[in-house]
């Protein structure tokens, strides 16, 4: 399996994941993730599942702006969870308070909900996957 392919699967597994914040998905009393029909996040759906499809039929592109949107996705993630105030993080509680947690909520700082830390997860590894393919497409390119 090529690193494309990876990368591709790392794509759509992230696209998947991240619709859940749309739909929402629980069973019964288990909340992974609350429906989240902001404006925001659909947004930055569209545009995520833009680059997507760039990155499949425009790789050459496609790589690239899929690379620096899920680098402004993950550093905005990381800002705003190292950046709140306690008020801020008493706001996040609140707002997660019914969603799945693996690590339990602090009023220190704030503790992603099992959603967020998968999505974490996934942004980060298709971050690194995009990174990976740029890299080897160069080299390749350098060779021939």
């Amino acid at each position: 399996m090529n690193e494309k392919n990876i990368t591709m699967g790392c794509l759509i597994a992230l696209l998947v994941w991240f619709t859940l914040a749309v739909t929402g998905f629980s069973i019964g009393g288990f909340f992974l993730i609350e429906r989240d029909f902001d404006l925001t996040v659909c947004i930055t759906w569209i545009l995520y599942a833009i680059c997507v499809i760039l990155f499949f039929w425009k790789e050459m592109i496609g790589k690239y702006i899929t690379g620096i949107l899920l680098f402004l996705w993950i550093s905005v993630q990381c800002l705003d969870l190292t950046t709140r105030t306690q008020e801020g993080i008493a706001g996040y509680n609140l707002l997660f308070e019914k969603t799945h947690r693996i690590i339990p909520p602090s009023n220190n700082f704030p503790i992603p909900d099992t959603y967020h830390l998968v999505l974490l997860f996934l942004v980060t590894l298709s971050l690194v996957n995009v990174i990976l393919t740029i890299i080897k497409t160069r080299q390749r390119y350098a060779n021939e």
